[in-house]
């Protein structure tokens, strides 16, 4: 977790705590548990952040932390969120005429991986086609259902 920054100015007992309960959340995940659908990933990502805030206390925005976690588990579907993966995606989605609605009440990371889906599956030839110079993680996001689980 230091690696990915996501536990910047917590320090301590705090840091502790949390990435105790990000473990514990990991080890109550079924082995044969997956995250084939929009639905699951969003539910899946909102019981972990809620899990991290407890941990925390201080309502901390932990969306980042989450999606980095869940992604160690399920790298194939999860896209990770940050900052810069945020304001990039937003950017591009600029330029897309008929990106699907956002219903009210989605989540900051449900809002995200709805375009990030729409956006990967729009164009998943031609990132297939991307030379990834042997890195081992791929997204397949396409892999990931629109409905729900």
């Amino acid at each position: 977790m230091d690696l990915y920054k996501v536990l910047q100015g917590i320090t301590g007992a705090k840091r502790d705590a949390i990435a105790n309960a990000t473990l514990e959340w990991a080890d109550r995940q079924r082995e044969a548990s997956r995250l084939d659908t929009l639905d699951s990933l969003v539910r899946a990502h909102a019981e972990l952040m809620a899990a991290c805030s407890g941990a925390d206390g201080r309502g901390r925005d932990f969306t980042s932390l989450a999606s980095k976690a869940l992604w160690l588990r399920y790298f194939h579907v999860v896209p990770l969120y940050d900052r810069f993966a945020h304001d990039g995606l937003w950017m591009i989605s600029k330029l897309e005429r008929d990106l699907p609605p956002t219903p009210n009440g989605t989540s900051k990371y449900g809002a995200f991986a709805v375009r990030w889906k729409f956006l990967y599956d729009r164009n998943a030839l031609s990132i297939d086609a991307i030379d990834n110079k042997g890195y081992p993680y791929v997204s397949r996001g396409a892999t990931l259902n629109s409905g729900s689980s």
